[in-house]
């Protein structure tokens, strides 16, 4: 009866042994794991951690939190010297957004009589200047202003967005932006004068044309001295076929001007009017200086009477 007792007591000596030895190797047979501070728990081994959860272990076990590169296909071409390029992967984003909105080549190089600037495609960035464009028409400035705005967000250095944000504040009477983005499109297109931008058809009529270009008239007899009024009238004045006025125009623009960003702009403006022949000559002309008469030397008497007598024989 005692031996079955204690052949009883070792089967279940040895099954919680076995039990513990499962669960923790160093707690076996009553050996002592090593010490560490209370309140923390014993890290696994680095091979016997679980997988993370958003990544489980396939069914042999093995974990997939780092998948291997794909091996290439028989016969496939190596990849080339820009696969990881990042100037490679800017110009494929930049032809896939001129694709997404619609961008192609400025038109303002286009040798026709142009009466829009917006591309010839059904594009986000065309259809935004086709809209502003058409707010020009009826007088709605403010609303035209928006769409190139949005259209400038798509090409921040498009001419055809900085010259329709000009025009737009042509009409708002906002002659400080408008110089300011003429001077930003004659720097991205120094050729701006080559173009033959028909500029009144941009707006309603005629008629509403020139009360916009009479109102820029009378502002530059009022402040005579600032020279982007002197730049804005002779982009006006240019596209609107007066060449002498405009040349005049941008003379003294270039004498009032203070800012040598706008002074650029005006030469580069010049420059390329003189390239369509139209114009000629240096843009700066020099002012004569007045100088005083030389003063008369005194004479002596006996001159002065040589003088009265051959005046007398001349009167005879």
């Amino acid at each position: 009866m005692m031996t079955s007792r204690i052949h009883h007591g070792v089967l279940i000596g040895l099954t919680l042994a076995t039990a513990l030895s499962a669960l923790h190797p160093a707690a076996a047979w009553g050996q002592a794991s090593e010490t560490q501070p209370a309140g923390e728990t014993t890290k696994a081994a680095p091979d016997e951690q679980a997988p993370p959860a958003d990544k489980p272990a396939d069914s042999a076990g093995k974990d997939n939190s780092s998948p291997t590169a794909t091996p290439p296909l028989p016969g496939a071409a190596a990849p080339g010297p820009l696969a990881n390029d990042p100037r490679s992967n800017s110009i494929t984003a930049n032809r896939q957004m001129r694709t997404r909105f619609g961008l192609t080549e400025t038109t303002l190089v286009k040798a026709k009589a142009l009466t829009t600037l917006a591309p010839d495609n059904r594009g986000q960035y065309a259809s935004l200047l086709r809209a502003g464009e058409n707010a020009l028409k009826i007088r709605q400035y403010i609303q035209a202003t928006n769409d190139f705005t949005l259209a400038n967000y798509i090409s921040p250095r498009s001419p055809e967005t900085l010259v329709s944000l000009a025009n737009a504040d042509f009409g708002r009477e906002q002659y400080a932006m408008m110089a300011y983005h003429l001077r930003l499109a004659i720097k991205f297109l120094p050729e701006l004068p080559c173009v033959n931008l028909q500029l009144r058809r941009f707006y309603r009529n005629p008629e509403e044309f020139i009360d916009l270009r009479t109102k820029l008239i009378t502002r530059t007899r009022l402040w005579p001295r600032d020279a982007k009024l002197w730049l804005v009238l002779a982009y006006v004045q240019w596209f609107d076929g007066n060449t002498a006025e405009a040349v005049a125009a941008l003379r003294t623009a270039l004498q009032t001007s203070t800012d040598p960003a706008l002074t650029v702009a005006i030469e580069q403006f010049w420059e390329g009017c003189v390239s369509t022949g139209k114009a000629g000559g240096p843009l700066l002309i020099a002012r004569p200086t007045s100088r005083p008469a030389p003063k008369a030397e005194p004479q002596s008497p006996q001159a002065e009477a040589k003088v009265v007598t051959a005046a007398k024989q001349e009167q005879k």
